[in-house]
């Protein structure tokens, strides 16, 4: 990921170009009043550039829920899941400050999948002093 370029920006972090897909539900007064497809097309620290599958109103709490790349040669599937509010619609875009996120890791169900796991964390690992 390489940051985009500054031009006029303001921001307090660099926005990296970033595209992944997920899911988005919009909330008001704590109950679901939209959801539906997203697709990320820049990232920061504080916040997401969106692109959704229908307008949502500005200034409301947007929960999103984002494949993130793969980690540990394709084994392990992980999710972003970031909560706060939309600071600015375009059309279908909304820009999303973040105040709060989690990454969410699949369990690994297959066997082949937590072998590839454990090699992955044992090389990254000291090696054992000899016994």
């Amino acid at each position: 990921m390489t940051p985009t370029k500054p031009g006029n920006n303001r921001r307090r972090s660099p926005r990296y170009d970033f595209q992944t897909e997920g899911k988005y539900s919009v909330f008001a007064n704590q109950a679901l009043v939209q959801s539906g497809s997203a697709r990320t097309l820049n990232v920061s620290a504080g916040g997401l550039l969106l692109a959704l599958d229908r307008p949502v109103p500005a200034s409301c709490k947007l929960v999103v829920n984002l494949q993130w790349p793969n980690v540990y040669h394709d084994a392990v599937r992980v999710r972003l899941i970031a909560s706060g509010q939309v600071v600015r619609v375009d059309g279908t875009r909304a820009a999303l400050r973040i105040f709060s996120h989690r990454f969410h890791i699949a369990e690994l169900r297959s066997k082949p999948a937590r072998t590839a796991v454990s090699r992955t964390v044992a090389a990254l690992l000291p090696p054992r002093p000899a016994a």
